[in-house]
């Protein structure tokens, strides 16, 4: 540039006249560009975004991250920090003085678009602030959980209210998760947001191995709103003709191809409401029998009259009379435990306002169990969390008088997270489910519709010990519910299970079905499932793989087999659903209706999903179609993909030998790694008189399971006498199982103990004193131990974790049910709780901090810390400084708003200044207050203090 070009453009460097010429500013995409980038002589970068170095590679003190190539710098955590008139920028709990060398990360991030903490008055003219969690978060979901707040939490204001976190009405959020494939961001439009993390984590070189990464940007509308939002006193809305979040969907396109019958627009929603046969937001594109189809009901956007009753998890959705749909209780971040009521009429697409119940009805609830018989115009509730614990109660509505009756019965136990089938349309049938009085739920309840009592159902074969989350359907032609999923107690220990079990209701008999073709599909429990046709849908949950799924499996009832469909292939029309737990799903009218959910966020909108009649048509090439369950049938509709039950009707000789529910050569047999597995009988072929085609062989080490036509010495000879077993009551597993004490000692034959372990089917190993997690065994393992062996009986049960009602307590416990050998301390909650429990108490971060292991963690006295800078690292603590720069005071408790005021602690103005959100500056130098070592020097900061390496001295890398 210039006259005669002798100049560098702004963003370059050099001398414009010489050979070399001008060279492009090298920042890293930080360089200040009002400044030019960079030095024009020597390239040296003015550098922003809190980076640093000669070409910005670098993150200045107190930050952390890597801004090469445009990565970002993190600001630390420090504890507890107030930053004011902020603008965009990062923050992150990687690294940083809030964390300690024990683990114990707390860091409190108060962010103001003010000089002041004070929400806006007027909320159409606050600037908006975007939080967005990166997608790299690392927070063990159950435990451990970003808190965001749209302005000051009450916790912060009033420390009486302890580490409470739900039910706070500024809550926006609560993150956690092993990664995740997308970023998630929540908008404070109070002008102040809160992002609040208090968790035990784990720590290597240093470094916290877990945590989140979050950037932050304030909307006055400068730069300018995405695409489809205009600017409106300094806030973006949706532009004319655009609706939904990030106002990303154009309102009824192509009138929704009216032109063609192709459908109509929904005036509320601005959404297409599509005919038969027709699909896309649009409603312009012909389905065909392959297609995977995901619609749009309603969004976060679209409220209902007083508010959006989708803003929930854990809730109930069945169907009523006249193809409605019923939503009840739930939780709500905002709102805590809910036990409202609302309607959605699938024939106008219309939300009812809330539905006012007669009478006296139940408490409010979440992870409860309801169903319907819309014949009846009857909704039936049991169980559940409510504010008081985990409830027995059984309810009847009347959606047609909108009138509650209870159903009193004494044989009722204490259970959430279980399910509640219709079977027959005559029965209702209560499996799993579990509370911390009685453990997991073993027993199978029965309620008879017509005459309105319930009874304990006595079945054989091998019933899941334990689990909750999980998912029940009944199917008719088979006369069988089959259960998925669910976190599951197991032999020796809980976790979330991939399992799939049976109840053929003709005699009651449990078969644990392992598939007779292909693999396992990957666990999955706060899910949903649902039956079209023979066909079992699973939707969504919590994965091995993802904390928060939209996954969709299918299961082949008539098969036994397992197929995957891609999400993001050409099957599938229009947007799926965003990875949820504790969402609610009702079938009606060929479609599965998907509600709320949570996500990190309260998902807040209803989904619907078509499937194929037969989903092997998904397939549309013989290589994937053959590498399923399914068979490619040439001769049919010019080559399609078909179910192998399916192909053998069309007479394809493929599809009979595929479609078998049991094993049916010797290698099935051989691939079966359990007595159960192998010993199963699917509901198909229970009531046929079939000759078994597989046996057990146990008394070695491992068992096998081998063809009925071969011998156990020749398939798994160990060179000891093995027994032959064909009925999988008699399998080892089963004998002496149990996931707490009492229900292992109720038979009089087995004991709870801890010192032996499962190393093989046959082989246990004794430990000199208790050192495994509680287990149950036979007691005629005692009798031949060569050694005293500590059990139950002749001691007695150990003190269940929810019994012990101090901290130091409840964590010198050594727990007291299967799985475990400790007990978990719940700072919010001053409960102690069994580990079990957790999933499903402390979903979306209702539990707050846990403590676990050294009973010293306990010891959360503010009086104990002598320093500002440790002091103001903890919850509800504050220093009472005395006046001066000396670093004097003390720790005590409060606030935002002050000391807690009970009579034993103050701070009154006259001796001290309370500081909560940071410390009054003093020269940790001079006093004592710093941490440097005898390589370092201090040096003094307006904040804190840095060493800084003495001569001859290197800072670690």
């Amino acid at each position: 540039m210039g006259q005669h070009c002798e100049l560098c453009r702004p963003g370059s460097y050099g001398n414009a006249t010489e050979k070399d010429g001008c060279r492009q500013c090298a920042c890293n995409g930080h360089g200040a560009s009002w400044l030019g980038d960079c030095d024009g002589s020597t390239g040296s970068c003015f550098c922003t975004e809190n980076t640093g170095g000669t070409h910005c590679h670098n993150c200045v003190a107190g930050y952390y991250g890597d801004p090469r190539d445009n990565g970002t710098c993190y600001r630390e955590c420090v504890g507890r920090i107030l930053l004011k008139n902020i603008s965009s920028s990062a923050l992150g709990s990687m690294r940083g003085h809030g964390i300690s060398a024990n683990g114990l990360a707390y860091c409190l991030w108060v962010l103001s678009t003010s000089d002041s903490l004070e929400s806006c008055q007027e909320v159409s003219s606050c600037p908006v602030v975007s939080l967005t969690i990166r997608p790299d978060i690392r927070m063990k979901c159950g435990q451990n959980y970003v808190y965001v707040f749209d302005g000051i939490p009450e916790f912060l204001m009033d420390s009486h209210l302890g580490s409470a976190i739900h039910a706070d009405p500024k809550l926006v959020g609560a993150f956690c998760g092993n990664g995740r494939d997308q970023p998630i961001t929540v908008d404070a439009i109070s002008g102040v947001l809160t992002v609040y993390l208090e968790a035990n984590i784990s720590i290597g070189a240093g470094i916290a191995l877990e945590g989140f990464n979050a950037t932050y940007t304030v909307n006055k509308c400068q730069p300018s709103c995405h695409a489809n939002q205009q600017c409106q006193m300094g806030q973006c809305v949706c532009a004319t003709g655009y609706v939904g979040p990030d106002c990303g969907w154009q309102r009824c396109p192509n009138n929704c191809s009216a032109h063609t019958r192709g459908g109509r627009c929904d005036s509320a929603t601005g959404r297409c409401v599509c005919a038969d046969g027709f699909g896309s937001s649009d409603c312009g594109v012909i389905t065909h029998s392959g297609i995977i189809t995901w619609e749009a009901i309603t969004d976060t956007n679209i409220r209902a009259e007083h508010g959006n009753p989708l803003l929930r998890f854990g809730h109930s959705m069945v169907e009523g009379p006249d193809s409605s749909l019923w939503i009840f209780a739930g939780l709500s971040l905002r709102d805590g435990i809910l036990n409202s009521i609302y309607k959605f009429s699938l024939a106008d697409r219309h939300w009812s306002q809330e539905v006012q119940a007669q009478g006296p009805g139940p408490s409010a609830r979440y992870f409860h169990a309801a169903t319907s018989i819309p014949s009846r115009d009857t909704m039936y509730v049991l169980g559940g969390l409510t504010d008081s614990g985990v409830a027995s109660d059984f309810w009847l509505f009347d959606m047609t008088r909108r009138q509650w009756t209870e159903g009193k019965s004494d044989i009722l136990l204490p259970v959430a997270g279980h399910t509640l089938t219709q079977c027959r349309n005559s029965t209702l049938l209560l499996i799993g489910g579990y509370s911390p009085k009685n453990g997991f739920n073993n027993k199978l309840l029965g309620y008879k519709i017509d005459s309105g009592t319930w009874s304990i159902s006595q079945a054989t074969g091998t019933a899941p010990t334990g689990l909750y989350g999980h998912s029940t359907v009944y199917h008719e032609a088979t006369d069988a519910l089959y259960v998925f999923g669910g976190y599951r107690f197991y032999l020796e220990s809980v976790s979330a299970s991939r399992e799939l079990y049976s109840l053929y209701l003709p005699n009651l008999t449990w078969s644990l079905l392992a598939p007779s073709y292909g693999t396992k599909p990957f666990s999955h429990f706060f899910h949903i499932a649902a039956l079209f046709r023979d066909t079992m849908v699973v939707v969504g949950g919590r994965t091995e793989q993802e904390d928060f799924s939209a996954d969709v499996l299918f299961y082949q009832i008539n098969c036994n087999t397992w197929i995957t469909p891609n999400n993001t292939g050409g099957s599938v029309q229009g947007v799926p659903m965003k990875g949820s737990i504790a969402h609610a799903a009702v079938r009606l009218k060929k479609k599965l209706y998907i509600s709320a959910g949570y996500g990190g966020v309260m998902l807040g909108s209803m989904v619907a999903l078509s499937i194929p009649l037969d989903p092997c048509l998904i397939f549309t090439n013989p290589g994937a179609c053959n590498s399923s369950s399914c068979v490619w049938c040439r001769s049919v509709r010019n080559g399609s993909c078909l179910s192998a039950d399916e192909a053998e009707r069309y007479g394809v000789e493929s599809g009979s030998s595929l479609c078998d529910p049991l094993p049916k050569f010797p290698d099935d047999c051989r691939r079966l790694k359990t007595c159960s597995e192998c010993l199963a009988r699917h509901p198909k072929v229970m009531g046929q008189m079939q000759r078994l085609r597989c046996k057990w062989c146990t008394n070695c080490p491992e068992g096998a399971c081998i063809s009925t036509n071969t011998s156990c010495t020749k398939e798994n000879d160990c060179r000891i006498n093995q027994r032959e077993i064909f009925v999988a009551s008699n399998c080892s597993e089963i004998s002496c199982e149990a996931s707490d004490c009492h229900k292992c000692t109720a038979s009089g034959k087995c004991m709870w103990t801890r010192q032996f372990k499962r190393t093989g089917e046959t082989r246990r190993i004794l430990s000199v004193s208790p050192a495994y997690d509680w287990t149950c065994f036979s007691h005629s393992l005692r009798n031949v131990s060569p050694m005293p062996v500590e059990s139950c009986p002749p001691e007695p049960c150990p003190t269940p974790c929810h019994n012990l009602t101090t901290c130091s307590e409840c964590l010198s416990s050594n727990g007291s049910d299967g799985g475990w050998q400790q007990c978990i301390w719940s700072l919010a909650l001053q409960q102690c709780m069994s580990p079990s429990f957790l999933p499903l108490r402390c979903a979306a971060g209702m539990c707050g901090r846990l403590l676990k292991g050294a009973r010293a963690s306990c010891n959360l006295s503010c009086a104990s810390y002598n320093q500002c800078s440790h002091c103001v690292r903890h919850s509800h603590c504050g220093w009472c400084a005395t006046r001066g720069l000396n670093g004097n005071g003390r720790c005590i408790q409060g606030g935002l708003n002050g000391p807690q005021d009970d009579g034993k602690q103050s701070c009154p103005a006259s001796d001290g200044i309370w500081a909560f959100m940071s410390c009054p500056p003093e020269n940790e130098c001079l006093n004592g207050h710093h941490d440097c070592d005898d390589t370092q020097n201090c040096t003094d900061k307006l904040q804190g203090f840095e060493c800084i390496c003495r001569n001859g001295y290197m800072q670690d890398r």
